[in-house]
């Protein structure tokens, strides 16, 4: 991965349940994602540099069902998360969520995760 295309800083975040003391009910909460590095140490994936590739969101239409295109693809740097996991993750970039529908890696599968997102809903 040549370091010249990491130009944009995204945060990568996990939902967490959380019960509210008064009502007792369940809220999902979102914090950001911590992972274990080389030597052990917990690294956080809060504005980590990535190359976010955006696109027009064209709609697709397979077996006579709409479906929405992908609205972003984001490359960012090889950490160590488990790839079904991750797709219960969230992105937050330029202000906006992204849901991430699909993690790929790399053919060494140590180089670099390519994320497919789509959404982009308004950050509150």
């Amino acid at each position: 991965m040549q370091p010249w295309r990491l130009r944009d800083r995204i945060t990568i975040e996990k939902p967490v349940e959380v019960q509210d003391e008064t009502t007792g009910e369940i809220e999902i909460t979102w914090e950001t994602v911590t992972v274990l590095g080389v030597d052990s140490e917990e690294i956080s994936l809060a504005n980590i540099p990535a190359e976010v590739l955006t696109g027009d969101g064209n709609q697709n239409f397979s077996a006579g069902a709409e479906q929405n295109g992908l609205i972003a693809r984001i490359n960012i740097r090889w950490v160590n998360l488990d790839k079904l996991e991750i797709l219960n993750y969230r992105v937050l970039w330029d202000g906006q969520y992204y849901e991430i529908v699909s993690a790929i890696t790399d053919r060494t599968n140590r180089r670099e995760w390519r994320l497919m997102c789509k959404g982009g809903k308004l950050f509150v």
